[in-house]
């Protein structure tokens, strides 16, 4: 691709750039049309495969939730002033937040406001996956600045009964032996703590689907936690290749106690083993 500054070809790390400037707008959660779109967008550059888990399948102690979709969020004040928009950062709202329409007071707002006293600036990532509430978050600044009074709150969001999305691509090599990437795609707006990793593994694996290759490569850009769960006993139950895990989290990541679970059942053939790298 071209660079439009001075028509040169860009820099793997330019594109990389322009990917994450791409997704780094989409709404993601656990699930939902923001995994979707970008694994979509993803899997214009490389030919990932989508893969679904419906809603209340269990996967270990765990049981996939119900699939979360939001179309907008927004808090006003008692003269119709918008204070929080979704529209300007899709951080303001609590992830997984049941849909709301009420006006409520200035004591009650708080109950339903997180912030960060010592990050005044900062807008915290807050989700709530699990139980079913509702939220929003915001600069600590900003929250100091509200006055006593009713203000409207309002999430349109949905949840129900749908899947959780996660893409794969297997890069088969000379030997069956498997090398396992993994990256999340599951944090909104946010780059350190997410659009990093699958943008780099994005432009990794067109780099190997150019190469002469050993070992095959399966890469899963997938949501974290759960999605981690679901993704294992899919794919590898029912292959005999165990991995064993060098993550850099001391193997503290979900992907890895999942592996060393599987690493100690008994595979036909007898396993065998290469890196697993969750980036």
């Amino acid at each position: 691709m071209q660079n439009l500054m001075n028509n040169t070809p860009r820099t793997d790390g330019e594109e990389m750039y322009a990917l994450v400037k791409e997704l780094f707008p989409i709404g993601r959660s656990l699930t939902g049309d923001g995994v979707r779109e970008t694994l979509t967008r993803i899997g214009k550059m490389i030919p990932l495969v989508l893969h679904e888990v419906k809603t209340g399948s269990k996967v270990f102690d765990w049981t996939v939730p119900r699939e979360w979709n939001i179309k907008g969020a927004y808090i006003e004040d008692e003269r119709g002033n918008r204070i929080l928009d979704y529209k300007n950062n899709n951080l303001h709202v609590v992830g997984y937040s049941v849909p709301v329409d009420t006006v409520v007071s200035f004591e009650e707002l708080q109950e339903h406001l997180y912030s960060l006293p010592n990050q005044p600036e900062a807008i915290p990532y807050v989700t709530s996956y699990y139980e079913e509430r509702w939220g929003f978050c915001m600069s600590h600044a900003a929250r100091e600045k509200l006055s006593k009074g009713r203000y409207r709150v309002c999430i349109d969001s949905e949840l129900k009964n749908g899947a959780l999305t996660y893409g794969e691509l297997i890069i088969p090599g000379t030997s069956k032996k498997e090398v396992f990437l993994s990256t999340y795609v599951c944090h909104p707006s946010m780059a350190n703590n997410e659009l990093s990793g699958p943008a780099v593994v994005t432009f990794l694996a067109k780099w190997l689907l150019e190469k002469p290759r050993k070992y095959t490569y399966r890469i899963i850009f997938i949501p974290e936690t759960i999605g981690s769960s679901a993704q294992f006993p899919v794919v590898i139950t029912g292959r005999a290749f165990p991995y064993l895990v060098t993550d850099g989290e001391y193997d503290a990541q979900l992907e890895s106690r999942a592996t060393l679970y599987f690493n100690k059942l008994p595979y036909r053939g007898g396993p065998e083993r290469v890196l697993s790298v969750n980036l």
